[in-house]
């Protein structure tokens, strides 16, 4: 059950739905954008919870970092440019944002790739994990049985 702070995936799609039509200064709806994010990305736990982690992370344990598959940056732009802001359109950009659990050095690895705020050229607007592809992280699915080295990369 939700408490009445918590939000889950419906609320805070709908969150997203009325930042992007409402009459809010570029400010704030950045701010409630991001909140959206970041909220998503941890509903089921920064570390302990996610769903998805580097295999170094998995096996390092120490010195972690939750990122975001997606920088939320490009999904806060994605937002505000979706033609009709229905839940359906609005869910799509959302279920691009996915945390994953990275050691700070594989977090270092990706801002020295220029990939802090961006992904790599040729992105096909789905694939989640491409920015970890480009610079050799292998991103492991915790609840994969048998965890690859490429998790599906529309996991939601």
């Amino acid at each position: 059950m939700v408490s009445s702070r918590q939000r889950d995936l419906g609320q805070l799609t709908r969150d997203a739905m009325i930042a992007i039509g409402s009459l809010l200064s570029y400010g704030s709806q950045y701010a409630l954008l991001d909140n959206v994010c970041w909220t998503l990305s941890e509903l089921d736990g920064k570390h302990a919870g996610c769903r998805f982690w580097s295999r170094r992370a998995l096996d390092q344990r120490t010195d972690l970092r939750h990122v975001h598959s997606v920088p939320r940056r490009l999904l806060i732009t994605m937002l505000p440019e979706v033609s009709a802001p229905t839940e359906e359109n609005v869910r799509r950009v959302l279920d691009l944002c996915v945390g994953v659990v990275v050691t700070a050095e594989e977090d270092r690895a990706l801002n020295a790739a220029g990939m802090r705020s961006r992904m790599p050229e040729g992105w096909d607007d789905r694939d989640v994990f491409a920015r970890y592809r480009a610079v050799g992280i292998e991103v492991v699915d915790t609840l994969s049985v048998t965890a690859g080295p490429s998790p599906d990369p529309t996991p939601r």
